[in-house]
């Protein structure tokens, strides 16, 4: 075997070929400003990537003292070093140079980088989960990577605020301001004046990084024995992972049998549908489950911009598509439950038990002590008594705990029903884009025209398509008969398109469109 060369151990050619400033090439000064400007923010997602390779390996918890101790400390002089390269971008890039060329990058964000909302998530975890377990060494080293974090989000909010002052940030947000909203708290002496001084009013749907006030390693012992939770879908999932850091263990308890691969589940009569992860959701997806979305997004979840990259029709135009907007994720429901369920039950403090039916509560009014429990299938088995010091019902719409706290002589909460009077129905589709630069329709129905649909890109090169009318008028569920309802739209975009796609399945109904909403009782 050869051996390589310093440049192609490094793969330089390739490495020193991804600088492509959008400024033309006969403004030289200011193209090379921007090119500076890209080699910084490169080379800071590089190093990023090496923090991350070492909190990684820590959070997989295949490290012994000396191992945790040395990673954590690397992985706290790197984020020094991503510190000292916004210093860089500070001191040699010039203000004028910057407010000329940052339109051309459009909506492009560091706030973007996944990258680094992994960084925050697992910092978050590590110092989260430090307890007593972790040496009085570990704990300081956790605090020292926390304090870096720290270092590095005041020098960033201290850059934007020399770049930009008060004008507006990208996507037209208010700048300095909003990525102090995103960045959340920073010790305290170390934010910038000029960024401290501006009030917060914005809201931010993106998860908090860690401050690194909270980087101390907490030694609150769990509050709770054991907690039981009903239902094992993603709210149960989700929610049990939460509890997992205030009991000593928790149950989960799922009517269907999981199958190792994503499919729909009877429990889940939505699963056949179209789903949406809105920035909201994504954010406190990658806060709960650091390194979810990156896994998602691997695994072939689509990722688009509304409307940036949809076709939305409404109030009988076409919505204009410059303006930014925030990302979603479109995997199926399905596929996103096997995921989420995996990162969750990979936990040793949580326990899934499957093909087991929740029939009663235990305890009186007032005091639930636990469940009664029995195994689904021919025979259904005998109830079984399961204690816990908190039980959470997790089941959705087909909840029964109104009527389990009506048979322990509690009143059940009060329900609203607000009724929608629509119907729908979704069919998978093998087929091409809709367009050179369209990933999909959205035709919003209206007082005017009665009929929607919703067409995403899911995993695995397949469409979700869901089409929607009046009760009186739901869709059909034969394909053909699917796809002619769609000619009944405002646009005959999505009927040409879905004419040309072949579908997967049969299509699936849905028209008990009514959402009941409970109203707890004190």
């Amino acid at each position: 075997m050869t051996s390589p060369t310093y440049a192609t151990y490094l793969r330089l050619d390739e490495l020193l070929s991804l600088q492509q400033p959008l400024t033309p090439a006969e403004q030289r000064d200011l193209s090379d400003s921007e090119r500076l400007f890209i080699v910084v923010h490169q080379a800071s997602e590089t190093l990023l990537s090496q923090v991350l390779v070492d909190l990684r390996h820590i959070d997989a918890h295949r490290c012994g003292q000396q191992c945790f101790s040395q990673r954590v400390e690397r992985a706290a002089r790197l984020v020094d070093a991503l510190a000292g390269q916004l210093t860089l971008l500070h001191r040699t890039l010039r203000r004028e140079d910057f407010l000329r060329f940052r339109d051309r990058f459009g909506t492009a964000s560091g706030l973007d980088s996944e990258q680094f909302k992994e960084l925050f998530s697992r910092v978050r975890r590590l110092t989260k989960h430090g307890g007593d377990d972790r040496s009085p060494q570990e704990a300081q080293r956790l605090g020292e990577l926390g304090a870096a974090v720290g270092r590095w989000r005041s020098t960033h909010l201290e850059l934007v605020d020399h770049m930009l002052g008060d004008r507006p940030g990208t996507g037209e947000t208010s700048g300095a301001r909003f990525l102090a909203a995103r960045l959340g708290d920073v010790p305290a002496g170390a934010e910038p004046a000029a960024a401290s001084s501006r009030p917060d009013h914005e809201d931010s749907p993106d998860a908090q990084p860690l401050s690194s006030s909270s980087a101390r390693p907490s030694s609150a012992r769990p509050s709770l024995g054991h907690v039981v939770v009903v239902g094992g879908s993603v709210a149960g999932l989700l929610t049990a992972h939460v509890l997992a850091d205030h009991a000593r263990r928790v149950t989960v308890l799922e009517r269907d049998h999981y199958e190792q691969s994503p499919g729909p589940r009877a429990g889940v009569p939505q699963s056949r549908h179209t789903h949406v992860l809105l920035t909201s959701g994504m954010n406190a997806l990658d806060e709960l489950l650091p390194g979810l979305l990156p896994e998602l997004t691997d695994a072939g979840a689509p990722r688009l911009a509304v409307p940036g990259d949809l076709g939305v029709w409404q109030a009988g135009q076409w919505i204009s598509r410059r303006n930014p907007s925030a990302p979603i994720m479109t995997p199926s429901r399905p596929f996103l439950e096997n995921h989420v369920r995996r990162h969750v039950l990979a936990d040793s403090r949580i326990e899934v038990r499957t093909g087991v039916e929740t029939t009663g509560l235990l305890g009186r009014p007032g005091h639930i002590t636990g469940v009664v429990v029995r195994d689904r299938g021919v025979d259904h088995g005998s109830p079984q008594e399961l204690t816990a010091d908190l039980v959470v019902d997790a089941t959705g719409r087909g909840s029964r705990t109104p009527r389990w706290l009506t048979e322990l002589g509690d009143r059940p909460p009060a329900e609203e029903v607000v009724e929608t009077g629509r119907a729908y129905a979704t069919c998978v589709f093998h087929a091409d884009d809709p367009a050179e630069d369209l990933r999909g329709f959205y035709v919003v129905p209206d007082a005017e025209q009665p009929f929607g649909a919703i067409v995403l890109p899911v995993e695995g090169g397949r469409w979700s398509v869901t089409l929607s009318g009046p009760r009186g008028q739901a869709p059909p569920t034969d394909p053909e008969g699917f796809v002619d309802f769609a000619d009944r739209l405002p646009h005959p975009a999505p009927y040409k398109w879905l004419s040309a796609a072949r579908p997967v399945a049969r299509p699936v109904g849905y028209r008990h469109t009514a959402n009941p909403v409970s109203y707890t009782h004190l």
